[in-house]
């Protein structure tokens, strides 16, 4: 299934399809769980909200994801339809990836997450997570962009932001 871009990046900004920039920078970060679990949610007067996604939460190792966590973020995110509001998801590695192995896991497992989400149209694309250096962050978006095109990527890091097609945030 391919959806429709909404959103479209360019100099470090994000900008709807029709060319109206689209404000980032400052937007409201926010918890999974809490947003997941709390109807407030739709009560945030921004359009544009990052989502920190723990890595703990999707699951750390292919062998064990959480597929009844990504169930639930995804018919959170298929109740956002329809609405106003659209999310970028940032993944947090809370479980200690530091090595080039556990960075490549990581990004597997947002892989995977990505695939659960595909058909969610609130959702805009991926922060880059911070602790990828060039070449990484370069393999992130390209596996996701495999399969999800109109992903958007995000960053607050400026080595990330060399790449004028990633949106500061």
């Amino acid at each position: 299934m391919k959806l429709e871009a909404h959103f479209q990046s360019r100099n470090n900004s994000l900008f709807f399809i029709d060319g109206a920039e689209c404000p980032v920078v400052g937007c409201p970060v926010l918890d999974v769980r809490t947003c997941m679990q709390n109807a407030a949610f739709a009560a945030q007067k921004e359009s544009v909200c990052c989502v920190q996604i723990p890595w703990t939460a999707v699951g750390c190792d292919g062998s064990s994801y959480n597929e009844a966590f990504l169930a639930e973020l995804r018919d959170w995110l298929k109740s956002l339809e329809g609405t106003s509001h659209f999310v970028f998801m940032q993944p947090l590695a809370d479980c200690a990836a530091v090595s080039s192995s556990q960075k490549e896991a990581l990004a597997e497992s947002f892989t995977h997450c990505a695939r659960r989400i595909k058909d969610c149209s609130a959702v805009i694309g991926f922060a880059i997570p911070d602790l990828f250096d060039g070449s990484e962050s370069a393999a992130f978006m390209a596996a996701l962009r495999k399969k999800h095109a109109h992903y958007c990527f995000f960053s607050r890091i400026p080595a990330h932001l060399v790449d004028s097609s990633v949106v500061q945030f």
